[in-house]
């Protein structure tokens, strides 16, 4: 396929076709037909053997009749009609395809086919598709609508690329309410040949974007979109909004790890992990898009927040403060400054209501001021009434804003036909001007949180030398022959022995009559675990018994746990060891995913790690700032720096993480692998209980497939 991310010529076609065009209300052909005639200045046909005219001009019979010059085809017929028709326009000529048409790949097995078969023939002849199932692209510097929406939107400097056209048009119709222009828009539909990888390419080399939002719910590559997207935010900002967060599917887990890699913290960790911005809701989005395609980005994330009404204020701080934003109170330096120009004393505060003080254009100008010439803050946020009876203190903002290398985001306190009469003069000078706190504080996150960083990509000494992961490969090589799927925990902790990890070993026992023994033998207090291969989560039989500290204790708990246990598997046995000093607990775990590769998890541990999910995912490699990222985004992080005034050894569970990642990455045998519990002391971590499982992920395991779109 020609590199369209170096070319234009499919952003701004010469003459376009519509085949399926209608006259019929209602009808995709007529729609496409009448957005391209109202503002593009090329030719426009249109095809359907049915008519002799179309809106008063000829109609074609066929794509024959065409003249030559014809650039791009739109397709808007039955799924039957495609490939011909695709046939007909490679040999006219038409370099460039938009096919609209549904009932592809998304529908069933024949779509899927006839879809790879298009695919497979546009690649052939080098053919630009977009589709199928897409609702078209935009692009207003060139006035183009080939959508079959009516609507003409303004020239701006926001691009938009979209998988589901409902969503993508939602986040249209959100930019427009907020006064925003767009540059293109893209439905990548199915993404049969062009992938929201090429066009997220074009669009960097776009001097017409300054910001691009991707809306998505799972892309056919996941992994290249990843790379992509990051690499793209390095030069312009990147907003993703993902529909279908509460259905990832995924099927046939067989670890907590496996579980948890379905739940919403995995793409929120590896977007946090690539600094990419995600935004929840369509307005939101918009309101994150129309400040980085205005103002100035902010070098820290200190706000101040100026007000004459608390309210709003006091809303807008609740968002911040949830989004980490660091709303700090001005020191006694600044707030003395302060206190000289407002003539409010000893009640300076952020947000910083100035109440009727703030009324005075000139004073809430100086206080602005004074905030952003301070080195404390680097971003204000300005709240203030829309009323025709009160001056605004725009004039002022814009000077400062001229002045200042600082961000300042204006929130009008007014309702949408106030704020639409109002002409928005602040936002010639670079200040984005809102009217809901909810959309100014998203916008503020935005600002705050949008840094260029690139990314390091400094591999570290390995941790696992050759001939040890030469053992590692022979005893999984091993356990393969064996054609074991879940490996036992005697199995897994003597894997995790073999590459260095600290575990506490289990005594293996057959009988009850054992079990009492070898519990004399390894000295009171012992825990007492079920050993099967056909009973993944021990836990779920109350297959695991703690701090037993006599015989008698022993002897009738291995009863009751074999009695359990043979009753789903006949040849369950159970395990002694000796119990581990009180620590406090962490799970780590990796898996392997066809569409993101290898996954790597640390999160709060114990039986309840999969119902709290207080987890961070990551993608290996993950360096030390990387892992110190992870444990401080966790609720149970604090816990582990503070554990008992004295916290954990870091040091060492950073270096089990690591020796995770190239487990993970170095052995494809392994889909999933848990530790749960991990132990952590003050000078050292012990595994108390593992799990390993083996095979080829790819038959079960898909956490980012995502539904296909209608």
């Amino acid at each position: 396929m020609r590199n369209i991310c170096k070319e234009t010529s499919f952003f701004e076609p010469k003459a376009i076709v519509v085949i399926g065009i209608s006259e019929k209300i209602g009808s995709i052909g007529r729609g496409i037909y009448l957005s391209l005639t109202e503002g593009f200045r090329g030719k426009v046909y249109g095809v359907n053997p049915n008519y002799e005219k179309i809106f008063g001009k000829p109609c074609l019979k066929s794509i024959e009749e065409l003249p030559d010059g014809v650039t791009h085809a739109v397709l808007v017929v039955k799924r039957e009609l495609v490939c011909e028709y695709v046939c007909q326009c490679i040999r006219k000529g038409v370099s460039n395809l938009i096919i609209v048409s549904a009932g592809f790949k998304e529908v069933d097995d024949w779509g899927r086919q006839m879809e790879e078969y298009l695919s497979l023939l546009c690649r052939k002849h080098r053919i630009s598709m977009l589709g199928p199932n897409t609702l078209g692209f935009i692009n207003t510097t060139i006035s183009l609508n080939c959508t079959f929406l009516p609507n003409q939107f303004s020239l701006g400097s926001i691009s938009v690329i979209s998988q589901s056209g409902g969503v993508g048009m939602a986040l249209l119709s959100a930019l427009k309410d907020r006064h925003c222009g767009i540059s293109k828009w893209v439905g990548i539909g199915n993404e049969a040949v062009i992938d929201a990888e090429t066009i997220l390419e074009y669009l960097n080399n776009d001097s017409q974007t300054k910001v691009i939002a991707v809306c998505f719910e799972g892309l056919s590559k996941m992994q290249l979109f990843l790379q992509c997207a990051e690499k793209v935010n390095l030069h312009k900002p990147v907003v993703i909004l993902r529909d279908g967060k509460s259905k990832i599917g995924m099927q046939a887990a067989l670890s907590h790890t496996g579980t948890m890699a379905q739940s919403e913290q995995v793409m929120r960790g590896i977007f946090h992990q690539a600094r990419i911005l995600e935004a929840d809701s369509c307005e939101k989005c918009a309101a994150m898009l129309k400040a980085l395609s205005i103002s100035q980005k902010a070098m820290g994330n200190r706000v101040a927040i100026l007000t004459n009404t608390a309210g709003p204020a006091i809303l807008a701080a609740d968002i911040l403060e949830k989004a980490e934003i660091d709303l700090r109170q001005p020191s006694f330096f600044l707030r003395k400054e302060l206190n000289k120009i407002t003539g409010i004393m000893n009640h300076i505060r952020n947000p910083i209501d100035l109440s009727s003080n703030g009324l005075d254009p000139h004073k809430y100008g100086s206080t602005a001021e004074c905030l952003l010439k301070s080195d404390e803050y680097d971003a204000l946020l300005a709240f203030f009434s829309l009323n025709p009876a009160l001056q605004l203190p725009e004039q002022e903002l814009i000077k400062i804003a001229k002045q200042s290398e600082k961000p300042i985001i204006i929130c009008f306190l007014g309702d949408y036909q106030q704020f639409d009469r109002y002409d928005r003069l602040p936002e010639s000078a670079g200040i984005p001007c809102y009217c809901t706190p909810q959309d100014a504080a998203a916008a503020m996150v935005a600002l705050t949180k949008y840094t260029i960083r690139e990314r390091k990509d400094e591999r570290e000494t390995p941790f696992l030398h050759k001939k040890c992961l030469q053992r590692l490969r022979a005893y999984i090589a091993e356990k393969e022959k064996e054609k074991k799927q879940v490996l036992t925990e005697v199995e897994s902790k003597a894997f995790l022995s073999l590459a260095g990890i600290k575990t506490v070993m289990p005594r293996l026992v057959k009988s009850v009559k054992e079990a009492v023994k070898e519990a004399e033998n390894v000295g009171y207090p012992v825990a007492l675990k079920v050993h099967s291969e056909k009973i993944v989560h021990k836990s779920d039989i109350s297959g695991v018994r703690l701090n037993l500290f006599r015989s008698e204790d022993v002897e009738l708990a291995a009863k009751e746990i074999l009695e359990r246990a043979r009753s789903i598997d006949e040849t369950a046995f159970l395990t002694v060891q000796p119990m581990a000093p009180d620590g406090f607990e962490m799970i780590c775990g990796a898996v392997q995913t066809p569409k993101l590769g290898s996954l790597v998890m640390m999160g709060a541990g114990g039986i309840y790690s999969e119902i709290y999910q207080d987890v961070e995912f990551r993608i290996p490699p993950v360096d030390n700032e990387g892992l110190e990222d992870m444990l401080n985004h966790l609720k149970c992080g604090v816990v582990f720096q503070k554990y008992r005034g004295k916290g954990g050894d870091k040091k060492e569970f950073f270096r089990l993480m690591k020796i995770l990642m190239e487990i993970i990455e170095k052995i494809p045998q392994i889909k999933e692998i848990e530790m749960n519990p991990c132990r952590i002391y003050k000078n050292q971590v012990l595994v108390l209980d593992a799990r390993i499982v083996l095979g080829n992920f790819k038959e079960n395991l898909d956490p980012f497939a995502g539904n296909e779109r209608n």
